[in-house]
């Protein structure tokens, strides 16, 4: 036999070897992730849950710069509970049952409502032609217990060793 024939022969006589393997089926949800205006969100965190208490995690995926994700599962759940957060918009959760579409999640921007605030100001330094008035009361502490700590805290108003009061190194005349 010549040596073309026999590695013909070898070929087509040769155990043919079956190698076996498994087919994973394997489900995706893909999306997107908008505001409330449909501009996308990048960076957003989305969490999937197996159950609607929110403990059991199976998967998280963090959206892309154009606010798209994709979130492979390796086995394929009936109903999936998403969590959807952004450090700029309020969480949000959702419920999804149909894997063959592509979803749009949406979230909101807080309503960040500030409780009423009442500011009453009192005037500590009052300036009249060339006088200056202070409210010694709007200038003194809980914590001053003689009337020089507190004239130290008027700007300009020294008190010397011997109890002079100056105003820009002047002595006050009329106090």
């Amino acid at each position: 036999m010549t040596k073309s024939r026999y590695l013909i022969s070898t070929l087509f006589t040769a155990p043919f070897y079956w190698v076996p393997f498994s087919c994973i089926a394997q489900t995706t949800l893909k999306g997107t992730v908008t505001d409330s205006l449909k501009e996308p969100l990048s960076y957003a965190i989305l969490t999937s849950y197996k159950s609607g208490n929110y403990e059991t995690i199976l998967a998280y995926k963090t959206t892309e710069e154009d606010g798209t994700f994709s979130i492979p599962f390796t086995k394929s759940p009936d109903t999936l509970f998403i969590e959807v957060r952004h450090i700029s918009y309020k969480p949000k959760r959702f419920v999804i049952t149909d894997f063959t579409k592509s979803h749009y999640l949406t979230l909101f921007v807080p309503a960040n409502e500030l409780k009423e605030v009442v500011v009453n100001a009192r005037k500590s330094i009052e300036i009249k032609g060339d006088t200056v008035r202070y409210d010694v009361d709007a200038l003194k502490d809980q914590k001053d217990y003689t009337i020089e700590e507190v004239i130290n805290r008027i700007p300009g108003v020294t008190v010397t060793e011997n109890g002079k009061i100056l105003y820009r190194d002047r002595p006050i005349s009329h106090l």
